[in-house]
């Protein structure tokens, strides 16, 4: 009888270790056991930063059962996977000859899943102007996946650039975000590096790139200084989304900058409406040298789901 028990006991806590050895082996292939460590993007921020584009999933936790009571997935497992922060930072000042991108994710589990799916063939689609110098994800350490890429900037630009804004001062500190939004889009222009970047993605004798050597044009982005855009899933199936828009007092754009904002919100409104059902309202204010949004996106889970892939394009009912 004991010696039955000995085996049993021998058999059980064999089949113990042998399934421990699986789900190690397993965990150094998916990284599924242990939560990665936290790694912010801001390690990354340099003096020339000019665009951080930082999401952070876990502030919408809250909400995603309220868009999605139907849904399978539980909310607690969510938070398990989904990455802590995905950033998209963009680096180019005056007088250079490319702007250098970098993609961040800090992965909570499942780093080398998202490494294979987050390849420089996806991102193509989005960024054509972009040279990837990878075709996958680079892996610093866990929680730290990096893809790096540069766009040409051709000496028109260059030249706009140099003949509108100043180098960038030693005593410029780069943007920082502040870690509480779903979103945060964060531009510092102060040295022109946002207008060298956007008119480089655009491809070289495009009708839109020609845009980008209109004096009026450059007029424009040279009253911004800094603009940062900030979103967050609220109550009601709504969005909040506000807009704080720095500009140069030099420049004397602020009204104009106020003009092209108010004019953009119906347009997008339209464009809401006629895809996903969905709509933004609100309006901005004037203080000083900033200009300030405060808007209302309704209707967001056939956004998200669109976004998704869940749901494909939605139309108004």
């Amino acid at each position: 009888m004991k010696r039955g028990c000995l085996i049993a006991l021998g058999v059980v806590g064999g089949l113990v270790a042998i399934l421990l050895l699986a789900a190690l082996i397993a965990d150094q292939k998916y990284e599924f056991l242990w939560a990665s460590p936290v790694n912010s993007h801001s390690a990354l921020v340099a003096q020339d930063t000019c665009v951080q584009l930082v999401i952070r999933p876990e502030t919408a936790l809250a909400q995603i059962p309220k868009l999605f009571p139907n849904s399978k997935v539980p909310p607690t497992f969510l938070g398990q996977v989904l990455p802590y922060e995905i950033a998209l930072l963009c680096s180019a000042d005056s007088g250079a000859k490319s702007a250098d991108v970098t993609v961040f994710v800090n992965d909570r589990r499942l780093g080398p899943m998202i490494r294979q799916a987050a390849n420089a063939s996806m991102f193509r689609g989005v960024f054509p102007s972009v040279t990837w110098t990878s075709e996958s994800m680079q892996r610093e350490k866990r929680g730290k996946l990096i893809l790096t890429g540069a766009i040409p900037i051709d000496k028109a630009t260059n030249d706009a650039v140099t003949g509108h804004w100043s180098a960038l001062s030693s005593f410029n500190k780069p943007l920082e975000v502040d870690a509480k939004h779903l979103i945060e889009l964060a531009l510092d222009n102060r040295s022109g590096g946002v207008f060298a970047l956007m008119a480089s993605l655009p491809k070289a004798g495009s009708p839109e790139s020609a845009s980008f050597r209109d004096e009026n044009t450059i007029k424009l982005f040279a009253g911004v200084s800094v603009a940062r855009l900030t979103a967050d899933l609220a109550e009601g199936n709504t969005a909040t989304v506000d807009v704080d828009i720095q500009t140069n007092p030099q420049a004397n754009m602020i009204f104009a900058l106020k003009l092209l904002l108010d004019g953009a919100i119906p347009q997008l409104n339209e464009s809401l409406k006629r895809s996903y059902g969905a709509s933004i309202d609100g309006k901005s204010t004037t203080e000083d040298n900033t200009i300030k949004g405060h808007y209302t996106i309704t209707n967001v889970d056939r956004i998200l789901s669109a976004a998704s892939g869940a749901g494909g394009k939605v139309t108004r009912e």
